[in-house]
């Protein structure tokens, strides 16, 4: 471990180098990219059935997810407190990107756990309300 009193060969001891990464690479979805492709994964992985149960809006009478559906979701899992492995905001660009993993986190939760995103969107409405 490295101390103060060893001076600068101390500290180059302790030094951690992180590689600074694109944004844009680690977070490749905006909101709208995001929606059509958890729609896409969910058209391909799962039968109009499991759709029908997880999925609480509606377009042309099938299941789909929307941009209320994501936005509720983003608020319960609090992903705009700070950056993360699931949400990165670009304040040059004023632009809020999401991972491949906030993708796969989001199917996950609205598939494996019953009415999970018909009560995050009963609350998200809650906090509309206030």
């Amino acid at each position: 471990m490295a101390k103060a009193e060893d001076g600068v060969p101390g500290l180059q001891k302790a030094l951690t180098i992180i590689k600074s990464v694109d944004a844009e690479k680690t977070h490749p979805f905006r909101q709208g990219e995001a929606i059509i492709e958890i729609n896409k994964r969910l058209l391909e992985r799962f039968d109009l059935k499991t759709r029908a149960t997880c999925l609480v809006a509606r377009k042309v009478n099938k299941p789909t997810f929307n941009p209320n559906c994501f936005q509720s979701l983003v608020y319960k899992f609090k992903w705009k407190n700070a950056n993360n492995k699931f949400y990165h905001f670009l304040s040059t660009a004023n632009t809020h990107l999401y991972s491949e993993a906030a993708v796969e986190h989001v199917i996950e939760s609205i598939t494996t756990k019953p009415d999970f995103l018909g009560k995050s969107k009963k609350d998200y409405g809650k906090k509309a309300k206030q």
